[in-house]
């Protein structure tokens, strides 16, 4: 019973640690969000724009006819002043591609000639007579990678944005993002954003115009996760030079980077944090100066899983993808000529992230049983059980804290009781059911996506397939796509 206690100690000694650890990521956070940066001057912003470089929008989509049309939409009214939309079609069954072509009035082209990414093969290219937006209909792959590098094959500029096809973004998001690149000291060659729930939101012509928070308990606790990663990790570690990872779902990449790696890899569950680590690597070796930077403040809705099942998939397949990172680039881990990615980001996920989640099991299961069996040494137990719950908690409303200040959503006095609410819950039940599947991730079992049913964006009344304002295309857009990809 003595050494049980001991071990247990140990166990909920390692999760205060843990704790501490986020909260001194946090100040580094806090002291990010309090500074003036370009991305939240609008004199910065309005300065910059006859200087801001192109940016190729990458949408791979499979079976997206509930979300896509306004997304696309959402896309092409971005307030930037030279993009292009891609959506790339990974052999959809349903009608991804025939909506786009009627909302758009695209025309049919023959596929272009292979790029410099292997990819599968594309059975049709449709584009806009004047706005740049061409969908490719390719041969189905099962695989986001591949939708994302025959994406990066025909993008025309050298930045580019992956994103999910289920997603809204604020107009000034990549506004925000490009401003904090070109005032950038360094060479930037990757930027992320915030991802915010679009369940529940109500859009119009691909603009939000209704976000409340959500009432659903599964998105609600999901909510104060990204809240926690985008405002108070993210920001700290890319301040520290160490940025872990730039979410999936909306990320910005300098492309010619990107193509440096060969694109996303193929089979891999984690691909975004793949992608990360392997640029990082790359010009870690290469002895070139770069960062990546987190611009909090842009805002992208995307859709959250809302029913537990999902969710289970989607957190047991982020497990699985993080094991497979660690695995690719354990030859860097506490190694110093990787800089802070080897000594201080590695570590870090190794030990909180991964090894964590069996010790965490272990000691649930060890107070579980002492405590039946009454051999349990409350004083020091207890003492530090209250502690993670309390230091748990006390991260949850900073992150409420710091989005009421700077994201500038959710100010209804209703919305900020949601966020409380779930930022309290959350530390009792949610955070031990995702331990759980975490747990269950280590099984040896088959490396699979799963899918996610999508249940579309609230329109008001007239929405549904009203056209954005015109936009027209710039003079230099070529009259044909062979060659660019």
């Amino acid at each position: 019973m003595r050494i049980l206690n001991l071990v247990l100690v140990s166990v909920l000694g390692y999760s205060t640690v843990y704790y501490l650890a986020v909260l001194a990521v946090s100040v580094v956070s806090l002291r990010e969000l309090a500074r003036l940066r370009p991305s939240t001057s609008q004199y910065e912003r309005d300065v910059v724009r006859d200087r801001l470089p192109g940016v190729s929008i990458l949408m791979p989509a499979y079976n997206e006819e509930v979300v896509i049309v306004e997304t696309v939409h959402s896309a092409l009214l971005s307030d930037y002043p030279n993009i292009e939309v891609i959506v790339v079609s990974d052999g959809s069954k349903d009608r991804t591609v025939a909506l786009l072509v009627e909302e758009f009035g695209l025309t049919r082209h023959d596929p272009p000639t292979p790029g410099p990414i292997a990819c599968k093969a594309i059975r049709a290219v449709y584009r806009h007579r004047d706005l740049q937006l061409v969908v490719v209909d390719k041969e189905p792959s099962g695989a986001k990678a591949d939708g994302v590098n025959c994406g990066i094959n025909l993008a025309r500029h050298d930045w580019i944005v992956i994103m999910d096809a289920d997603e809204i973004t604020e107009p000034d998001a990549l506004l925000r993002v490009m401003v904090e690149v070109v005032n950038s000291p360094v060479r930037v060659v990757g930027a992320g954003i915030t991802l915010l729930p679009a369940n529940g939101i109500s859009v119009e012509n691909g603009r939000v115009i209704d976000a409340p928070v959500p009432m659903n308990y599964w998105v609600g606790c999901q909510l104060i996760e990204y809240l926690s990663s985008f405002m108070l990790y993210k920001p700290g570690m890319s301040a520290l030079g160490a940025m872990p990872n730039i979410s999936g779902g909306f990320g910005v990449y300098d492309r010619n980077a990107v193509l440096a790696v060969g694109g996303l890899a193929h089979g891999h569950l984690g691909e975004d944090m793949d992608l990360i680590m392997r640029v990082h690597r790359h010009f870690l070796e290469l002895g070139e100066p770069y960062t990546m930077v987190e611009v909090p403040e842009a805002i992208v809705w995307t859709e959250f899983p809302s029913t537990r099942s999902v969710l289970e998939r989607q957190r047991v397949r982020w497990h699985r993808g993080l094991r497979q990172v660690l695995q690719s680039n354990k030859a860097m881990i506490g190694r110093r000529r990787y800089g802070r990615l080897g000594v201080l980001t590695l570590p870090f996920l190794l030990l909180f992230e991964w090894v964590a989640v069996p010790l965490e099991a272990m000691g649930v299961v060890m107070l579980l049983v002492l405590a039946i069996t009454g051999g349990l040494n409350g004083q020091a137990a207890l003492s530090l059980f209250a502690a993670c719950q309390l230091l748990g908690t006390l991260i949850t409303f900073t992150a409420v804290f710091a989005a009421d200040r700077y994201l500038g959503r959710y100010q209804k006095p209703r919305d900020l009781a949601r966020l409380l609410w779930f930022a309290t819950i959350s530390q009792f039940g949610f955070r031990q059911l995702t331990l759980f599947w975490r747990l269950k991730s280590l099984r040896k079992t088959a490396y699979v996506w799963g899918e996610m049913t999508r249940t579309g964006f609230g329109k008001k009344p007239g929405a549904i397939g009203a056209s954005p304002p015109p936009l027209t295309a710039p003079a230099d857009l070529p009259s044909s796509l062979d060659g660019n990809l």
